[in-house]
């Protein structure tokens, strides 16, 4: 089993390379054409698989949206080989949408891009022209082997990384430039080009269907766009937004000039010191006079740069006084609102009247119902009659009660006693005849 060279240029770091890349056997296979998929269609699409991993990640990892077959076929050479199967890869790529022609990408955008031209760029035929402006965005593509491609998921990677350079929230004013240097600085790279920002920021216009209805024409040096940046969408840039970057543009190349010449004024400085010391007096003075010069052009620069920095800020405390003009008109119409509703002084008047009479009625048949009812004289007589029972029931002595067993043993006693005749006594003087007859009581203890 052979290996790949080291010396072999790589297409990406070897860390991000697949294993079977630096096996030849397995290589062999790959960088051979495709057979028919009905044969063995597990091997067919492991091996498809295979090219659109390792293309999509070739394409993210330089932050390449834009690609052609003959370029990748280069790319991809390997020990002097190159793969015969990317046709086929790519025409999948393109039946599954994951790819698009660049002239068909571009061309979906035409159907907005006569409003986006009239209606959001500045109208400066001067310095524009309808023509010079689609050949900014839209290069002339033409059908050959060489064929570009856009890959729609680099782009979408690269428009999040677009929108991610707000990250605070705040205004933010960019031209073409900028972007693609921020983007750059952002990823850690150097691979991003200003064309591949152009594709991006159309997918941000089709996926907001704006039509690049945020894009205003600023030219400097050279052509650009501005463009206003928020975290989730591209936003139409104003004239006044316009005016205002133009402005912070001025106020930045005048610092930037008063710096230069700062820096130029102090070499003058050491440089008539150093002739001063050498006794070269005259050199010594045309280095003074140079120096006073640029002296005269700092104050004039820093005078201008005072006025800038009071118009932006007159500017932005402008923008603060409009918001607050606005939210005090929206108030005010939110309250006239109410007033359409019956919110008056009218009816507030005659709402708390009624409260009042409502109220005091309120209190009339409160103290209505707390007043002590008057009990009839027969029902008090009555009263006086069960209280007077009561009493005479609590005075009266209780009987003490017998236990049971001791009324059952009076009873047995009872049971024994008998009543029977006395015994004839003999009569004498003293007794009667009619003496009581006397009761002997037997008692059998």
């Amino acid at each position: 089993m052979g290996t790949l060279n080291v010396n072999d240029d790589l297409p990406m770091p070897m860390e991000k390379m697949p294993d079977s890349w630096f096996k030849d056997d397995q290589m062999n296979a790959m960088f051979a054409e495709f057979r028919n998929r009905s044969v063995n269609p597990q091997d067919w699409d492991s091996k498809y698989n295979f090219w659109v991993d390792l293309i999509t990640n070739w394409l993210s990892h330089n932050k390449q949206c834009t690609f052609s077959i003959l370029h990748l076929t280069s790319v991809f050479k390997r020990k002097g080989r190159s793969p015969l199967c990317l046709p086929t890869v790519i025409n999948e790529l393109y039946k599954k949408g994951e790819i698009m022609i660049e002239d068909q990408f571009l061309n979906d955008h035409m159907t907005t891009w006569t409003s986006w031209a009239v209606n959001t760029m500045v109208k400066r035929p001067v310095i524009w022209s309808f023509s010079k402006l689609k050949n900014y965005f839209i290069p002339n593509v033409t059908f050959n082997h060489d064929l570009k491609y856009i890959h729609l998921k680099t782009v979408e990677e690269l428009a999040n990384v677009i929108l991610s350079l707000n990250d605070n929230g705040k205004e933010l004013i960019l031209s073409l430039r900028e972007i693609t240097i921020r983007c750059n600085e952002k990823l850690g790279c150097k691979n991003i080009t200003e064309d591949s920002v152009k594709l991006a920021l159309l997918w941000i216009g089709r996926l907001k269907n704006s039509g690049f209805n945020s894009i205003r024409n600023y030219r400097e040096k050279n052509s650009d766009c501005l463009f206003k940046i928020h975290t989730n969408e591209i936003e139409e840039l104003s004239e006044a937004d316009e005016n205002l970057f133009k402005l912070k543009e001025s106020e930045r190349t005048l610092l930037e000039k008063i710096e230069s010449l700062e820096i130029e004024r102090n070499e003058l400085t050491i440089k008539a010191k150093s002739s001063l010391s050498s006794g070269l007096r005259e050199v010594a003075k045309t280095h003074v006079r140079k120096k006073r010069e640029l002296e005269k052009r700092i104050e004039k620069y820093a005078s201008t740069l005072q006025n800038l920095h009071v118009i932006i800020s007159n500017i932005h405390d402008a923008h603060s006084n409009t918001e607050v003009l606005a939210a005090y008109k929206r108030g005010s119409g939110i309250l006239k609102s109410f007033e359409k509703e019956g919110l008056n002084e009218f009816t507030v008047r005659d709402t708390m009247d009624d409260i009042t009479e409502i109220l005091g009625d309120m209190s009339e048949i409160q103290t209505a119902l707390t007043q002590t009812l008057n009990i009839n004289d027969t029902d008090l007589e009555l009263e006086e009659e069960l209280n007077e029972l009561l009493n005479n029931h609590l005075h009266d002595e209780p009987v003490p009660s017998v236990p049971d067993s001791k009324l059952s043993e009076l009873e047995k006693e009872i049971e024994t006693l008998s009543v029977i005749d006395p015994p004839q006594l003999p009569k004498t003087s003293h007794q009667s005849a009619d003496y009581p007859k006397k009761l002997v009581i037997n008692n059998q203890l």
